[in-house]
């Protein structure tokens, strides 16, 4: 490939933003970028490029955006999907949609799902071919080696099972038919390293994706929205009951301090973003959720709760977590996750794995002990608790022997993975995407699981 595309990971937000530039012309693009925009420039420099183009492959809610700062340092153009509704100008884009200066070709594919609003952006090098695409920047749709969620706003009108039909959609309409050797270049920096090396590195081929990314596998669409959205049927929130909560925004320094004095840190954010990166000792309850149903079994209601979520957000947690019985909430970690952007020593990874990466750690000489939480017995576990029961069951659980959660959805997995680190079992990892989007799978490669 002769197009130069350098990313730039930004762990604390779980986010990967992306600059792309073409040798003959030295025209250059930056996608998602973030709030500090001088490492963009100090690159652009570094390849004698020009800053001409951003795109945004969706309107990020969770984390500062640098495309405003970016414009008025460049004078660059910010392009975004037609569905976008930022509050800065910038000309909207649609399916079909191309881009093109030097040898390098940009096609736009809309691809709702996720976000109503979200694009892929399809990259050809025409010095090696006009019609074989050498790159995709997926943005949040196809996050690599992870399933992605529909997350609705309030503002869009549509519903997460109206959300996850547009997904199916997207994924195999618009990405699936993007040949094996297309490099995949998400927003989303999940997966742990092991993974990465795993999947040829960061830059995952749609061929490794076709093998190891849940999203993918092969169903229906009915089939895609079921399993999507099981246990993600959301407690009631009340906008007017939230404006009557009196919620206090804390510094980290304070939320550390709250943390080593009893309380318990319950971190909103999605199952995908909590295992890149996360603060240590915190339990993941994801607000798509219906965390209502079995928070009581892993945590305290006598300890007070401090909160990380998206910005914006923290309301309709510290409401669901009222009207479940938790009304000991402290405050908030100001500004989510944004606020470690300097403190990484705090951070952790969840490690989640595909399911290719499981059967093949099931099949090696010292096989982890697989624990589905539920009662399905789909996985042929080596142990099965209901995550109900997780906390009277821990004394069955091994501390010297990795262990691998899994579980239908991913929520109840990212939860009971957290909650056996918080309980100080050192080697845990969980299973990406849950059990029912790799239910498909052919049965003689599911065969070493029903035997484990």
């Amino acid at each position: 490939m002769n197009i130069s595309i350098l990313r730039f990971l930004h762990e604390h937000v779980a986010h990967a933003s992306y600059l792309l530039t073409d040798p003959a012309t030295g025209t250059a693009v930056v996608i998602d970028p973030y709030r500090s925009v001088e490492p963009y420039l100090e690159a652009a420099r570094w390849m004698s490029g020009n800053i001409r183009h951003i795109f945004l492959t969706e309107q990020h809610d969770d984390f500062p955006g640098g495309q405003r700062e970016l414009q008025n340092k460049t004078g660059a153009t910010i392009y975004a999907g037609a569905w976008t509704r930022p509050p800065f100008d910038f000309l909207p884009v649609k399916d079909g949609d191309v881009l093109e200066f030097g040898q390098v070709r940009l096609q736009i594919r809309e691809t709702p799902g996720h976000r109503l609003e979200g694009i892929a952006i399809v990259a050809y090098d025409l010095l090696e071919s006009d019609t074989q695409p050498v790159a995709a920047f997926t943005g949040d749709t196809l996050p690599l080696g992870e399933a992605s969620l529909p997350e609705p706003r309030l503002e869009d009108g549509l519903s997460r099972a109206e959300l996850a039909k547009m997904l199916y959609e997207s994924i195999q309409r618009k990405l699936l038919p993007l040949p094996d050797s297309t490099r995949i270049y998400p927003a989303h920096a999940g997966l742990d390293p092991c993974e990465r090396e795993a999947m040829a590195g960061f830059e995952g081929c749609m061929r490794s994706q076709r093998l190891h990314n849940p999203a993918l596998q092969p169903m229906s669409e009915r089939e895609h929205s079921l399993r999507l959205l099981a246990g993600t049927a959301r407690g009631i929130f009340s906008p007017e009951k939230a404006a009557a909560l009196v919620l206090r925004p804390v510094s980290l320094t304070e939320l550390l301090r709250g943390r080593r004095s009893g309380a318990q840190v319950l971190d909103f954010r999605s199952p995908a973003d909590f295992a890149a990166s996360h603060l240590e000792q915190s339990l993941s309850v994801p607000l798509g959720a219906a965390f209502e149903t079995w928070l009581p079994a892993v945590l305290n209601r006598e300890k007070p709760l401090l909160l990380v979520a998206p910005p914006g957000q923290e309301p309709e947690a510290a409401t669901r977590l009222d009207g479940a019985g938790f009304k000991q909430v402290a405050g908030y970690l100001r500004g989510g996750m944004q606020a470690l952007e300097e403190r990484t020593g705090y951070l952790r990874c969840g490690r989640s794995l595909s399911m290719p990466a499981l059967e093949e750690a099931l099949r090696g000489p010292q096989p982890p002990l697989l624990l589905e939480i539920g009662r399905s017995g789909g996985a042929g576990a080596s142990l099965r608790i209901p995550l109900e029961k997780l906390q009277e069951e821990l004394d069955q659980l091994p501390r010297d022997r990795e262990i691998v959660v899994c579980s239908e959805t991913p929520f109840r997995t990212s939860a009971a993975a957290s909650y056996l680190r918080i309980q100080g079992f050192p080697k845990v990892r969980s299973l990406a995407g849950g059990l029912a989007l790799w239910a498909r799978r052919p049965l003689e490669e599911r065969r070493t699981l029903r035997q484990a």
